[in-house]
């Protein structure tokens, strides 16, 4: 039927030819090809055109007038025409891709030159062009990389994969990004290619050496990122503009600050708020030279960190990280261990912590049995007793429980698959408040409630090494299968037969068992005892809430508010959010209300914003207290640790609030209480003054239990000295003398015989 349609075309060609008295030209041009055929000039000739037109290809990307939509059809009629192997195919989408890549470039420049005349439906339409290039960039590079062949060479392989990883980059994907620029590294031909790839790979930027999180996987540390806003958010007063306007660029910069700091703070930015399952492993090599080849393209190892690029919030056993090694993500900490021993090493701190937790609640007996796996030891068991002598090891041990300890090991055969601790609790039954498993654990949650609330006497539980590792054997195995692939590359002498790293991988089970003392026969319960909590100072007070903070330029960091209390520079203070303490100075008060001037000192009532030392902006967060530390005090030990005192916020008083103020530490002077015939004496003079009943009521409360009994006591004192309103030097020398013996602060003392004289 072929053969039959190309003889009617044939004649119908003919019959044309004929009628248009072109018969031998026509002939002649069939003869001519046919010779063509036979001494391959066709060939040539399609090659020279195929030639052409990837130079004119060439031309038009480098045009100042780039036309994609023509460029494009040229490379339509090249993919139609000129496709001969795999490698034409690769070769024309690659190009297809570098004809969008050049639109993203065109769209940045036109973006960045009309930024302050362009209409919005102009910013729409760049942004939609945008949105389109990237695709389609992407796109094309995704069909080249299909067709990849034996035929293409290493060259081109290159270009795709280094391609593809600024793409990804462009599309907020640097995860991926870096995966294909390791890709890409194997296959550079010279140090030039290898430089391209490791700028896309490291975190570090290459002028400055510094890490930046527009590089490598996108990663920040709190270093980083308060260098980095340091450098972006510096308010700079501008003497041309009125007070009114910087205060208000003041205000608008320290907005700006805290906004970004947040959206970083609880982002990805920091790689231990990323999702556990994706940085759930991390392998380790020396440097970016051994990187090259080191991916997994089915992204059960997603992370791949030099030596000197690992992110700065995870952390390490002793002795790690070390090159050419696996890491596995603890659940509920930053911290990576060694996979070889990871699943055991979790199995045991989850049977350390059970047992430490048995042990605050009353046990008398614990008893582990092996079910399955690893054998029974005594460290694996075994906590620290109340004084601390056993010598045994714990994990994240604080707190004490008391009484005393015996231990002894019931040898059912040799294998010895069970061991018995033996206890006498002595204290109330608690439950310490930094257990990490059993928070997690709905099982000992409940164990808890039904013991302190309902007197429970015995408790098993089976604990699995699967459960605290979160992974099974296919996982086990896919991972397995991942980091051999990236050792053959790292190392040519890893062997599998020999490496170890997979060798624990096997589940362990066993079975605790707890026997617990009667509630009745233990003391009463007491409030869960606070652990790792604040330090503070002795007599520390409270200044100011922080309203807002910013970065003035030349002078440093600045917070905002309301001025508590009289300040002065030099002043020490604490800086709290409840969780963690920083500790300062103040350097300066800014007045912006007076022309931004920065004075030694302010007032209690003054809005102010204060220069403070050794802080920085990542410390900081709106809503924290800021306490003065009074001269000549010391700061708390470990075991008598508190949180910084609460204070009543103290407000400016009306002249009537004042008065009723003064009458109420009248009314206080005997005996620091108010009796019943004070309470209507202090009725008449709300009413005189005016003041409401809740009012009075809130004055009450705030300054009738302001005196302790030392304060109380201080008091009582200075007023039988100083009766003859005289005070001598020796006089001085006795208050001060009392004041030590009852622990007050300077401050509070001045208050207090402020307090006195008043009355």
């Amino acid at each position: 039927m072929g053969l039959l349609n190309s003889i009617v075309k044939t004649a119908k060609e003919m019959y044309e030819a004929e009628k248009d008295d072109k018969l031998d030209e026509y002939v002649g041009g069939k003869i001519s090809n046919f010779v063509k055929k036979l001494d391959g000039s066709e060939q040539e000739d399609k090659n020279r055109r195929k030639d052409e037109l990837i130079k004119r290809l060439d031309r038009m990307l480098e045009s100042d007038t780039y036309d994609n939509q023509n460029y494009q059809k040229l490379v339509d009629k090249f993919l139609s025409e000129y496709v001969e192997t795999s490698s034409d195919v690769v070769e024309g989408f690659y190009y297809k891709s570098i004809g969008w890549y050049k639109v993203i470039g065109n769209v940045l420049d036109a973006l960045e030159q009309n930024s302050s005349n362009r209409t919005q439906e102009e910013t729409d339409e760049y942004s939609r062009i945008y949105t389109e290039a990237r695709e389609q960039c992407l796109n094309n590079i995704n069909e080249a990389i299909k067709y990849i062949a034996d035929d293409v060479p290493e060259s081109m392989l290159f270009v795709l994969f280094y391609r593809k990883a600024l793409v990804l980059r462009l599309l907020n994907q640097p995860q991926e990004g870096v995966r294909w620029a390791i890709k890409a590294l194997s296959f550079a031909s010279d140090e030039e290619d290898r430089n391209l790839a490791k700028d896309l790979i490291s975190a570090k930027d290459n002028s400055s050496g510094r890490f930046s999180f527009n590089k490598g996987y996108g990663i920040t540390d709190e270093e980083e990122m308060v260098s980095y806003f340091e450098e972006g958010y510096v308010f700079p007063y501008d003497p041309d503009s009125s007070v009114e306007e910087n205060v208000e660029m003041m205000e608008f910069y320290g907005e700006q600050l805290q906004n970004d700091l947040d959206d970083i703070r609880h982002g990805q930015r920091f790689f231990s708020n990323r999702p556990y399952h994706d940085r759930q492993f991390v392998f380790v090599v020396r440097d970016l030279d051994h990187i090259a080849g080191c991916y997994d393209d089915f992204d059960n190892i997603k992370y791949v960190f030099p030596l000197d690029e690992i992110p700065k919030d995870i952390s390490f056993p002793l002795g790690h990280p070390q090159p050419n090694t696996l890491y596995y993500a603890h659940p509920l900490r930053p911290v990576y261990l060694p996979f070889e021993n990871a699943q055991l090493q979790l199995f045991y701190e989850k049977i350390q912590e059970m047992c430490r937790l048995f042990q605050c609640l009353g046990a008398t007996q614990i008893t582990a049995r092996c079910l399955k796996g690893v054998k029974i030891t005594e460290d694996a068991v075994s906590t620290y007793n109340a004084s601390g002598q056993t010598g045994v090891k714990s994990v994240n041990v604080s707190g004490e429980w008391g009484g005393r300890y015996a231990q002894s090991q019931n040898r059912e055969n040799r294998d010895e698959m069970q061991l018995t601790q033996r206890f006498s609790p002595k204290k109330a039954p608690y439950c310490p408040d930094d257990l990490l498993w059993t928070l997690n654990d709905p099982e000992l949650q409940s164990l808890i409630r039904q013991r302190l609330e309902g007197g429970l006497l015995n408790f098993t539980k089976k604990v699995s090494s699967y459960e605290t590792s979160s992974l099974s054997q296919n996982q086990v195995n896919d991972v397995k299968a991942a980091f051999e692939n990236m050792m053959a590359n790292v190392s040519a002498n890893y062997s599998s037969s020999t490496d170890r790293t997979f060798s624990s991988t096997s589940e362990t089970e066993w079975e605790i068992s707890v026997e617990f003392m009667p509630l009745e026969e233990l003391p009463a319960q007491e409030d869960n005892k606070q652990t790792g909590q604040l330090k503070s100072v002795k007599g520390s007070r409270r200044i100011m809430i922080i309203e807002n903070f910013v970065y003035y330029e030349a002078k440093g960091i600045m917070v905002k508010g309301e001025l508590l209390r009289d300040v002065k520079c030099g002043d020490k203070l604490l800086i709290s959010d409840g969780k963690n303490v920083v500790e300062s100075e103040i350097a300066g008060v800014l007045f912006p209300q007076f022309g931004f001037k920065i004075l030694d000192e302010g007032e209690k009532g003054d809005k102010v914003w204060l220069q403070i030392r050794d802080v920085n902006a990542g410390q900081l967060a709106c809503g924290m207290e800021v306490c003065i530390v009074p001269e000549n005090e010391v700061t708390e030990s470990d075991e008598d640790i508190n949180v910084l005192p609460e204070e009543k916020s103290e407000v400016s008083l009306t002249p009537e609030e004042e008065r009723y103020k003064e009458e109420i530490f009248f009314c206080l002077e005997e005996g620091g209480t108010i009796s019943e015939d004070d309470r209507k004496y202090l009725e008449r003079k709300r009413k005189k003054l005016g003041l409401s009943e809740e009012r009075a009521k809130e004055l009450e409360e705030q300054f009738a239990s302001s005196l302790s009994s030392d304060e109380q006591e201080y008091l009582e004192t200075f007023k039988e000295m100083c009766a003859s309103g005289i005070v001598t030097d020796r006089v001085r020398r006795l208050l001060e003398r009392e004041r030590e013996a009852l622990n007050i602060s300077k401050e509070r003392a001045d208050e207090i015989e402020k307090m006195a004289s008043e009355n």
